[in-house]
């Protein structure tokens, strides 16, 4: 029996990549853990990857784990996002895990909508701070339909979906705040920002 295992998570989400590994962005059943777990398909093996858990809390409130954030794009060990739900996860071409957004932590506030994006490449086992804004509840920067500029920001939102296109730009669709959107946002790789339609 496996001894090394996620704890109980609620709302947690799931990505499958291409290496046949589950990856877990987990919100624990008692408190939002923001913990990265992976299982292999092939071995039947869990294994812990980063974040938070009960033995080793740091930057940690009584609701949850706030974001450590480093300098925008750059990967670290002790950096990664908050504990969150209704986020969005998916896995870019390059294998690489993304989180955008959802409801939680950033790094001063509890249980608020966010809009940050984050990049968790396996292979070094690191996180990146990749876009978006630093504190919570962000009403974003629209600019101009369909024009990029490295200004415009994803509205801070819950409860949204993503993937990515052929060309490995991030498309985040739809969400909530104190409404719901309808909006269609385009990361391109150098992490400039265009709302396709709203």
């Amino acid at each position: 029996m496996e001894t090394d295992i996620p704890s109980l998570a609620v709302r947690s989400y799931c990505q499958c990549d291409i290496w046949l590994t589950l990856s877990l962005f987990s919100l624990g059943a008692l408190r939002v853990l923001g913990d990265l777990w992976s299982y292999s398909i092939l071995s039947g093996q869990w294994t812990w990857r980063t974040g938070y858990n009960t033995a080793t809390l740091n930057h940690y409130s009584i609701f949850g784990p706030y974001a450590t954030f480093g300098a925008d794009g750059a990967p670290g060990t002790v950096i990664g996002p908050g504990g969150r739900t209704s986020h969005a996860m998916p896995v870019d071409w390059f294998g690489n895990l993304w989180v955008i957004g959802g409801l939680g932590y950033d790094d001063t506030t509890n249980n608020v909508f966010l809009n940050d994006v984050w990049r968790y490449a396996a292979s070094t086992n690191s996180w990146a701070f990749m876009h978006g804004n630093r504190t919570a509840g962000d009403g974003g920067n629209y600019g101009s339909i369909g024009e990029a500029s490295v200004v415009n920001r994803i509205p801070a939102r819950s409860q949204h979906a993503a993937t990515f296109d052929a060309a490995n730009n991030l498309l985040v669709h739809g969400g909530t705040q104190s409404t719901a959107y309808d909006d269609l946002w385009q990361l391109l790789t150098g992490m400039t920002v265009l709302c396709v339609a709203f």
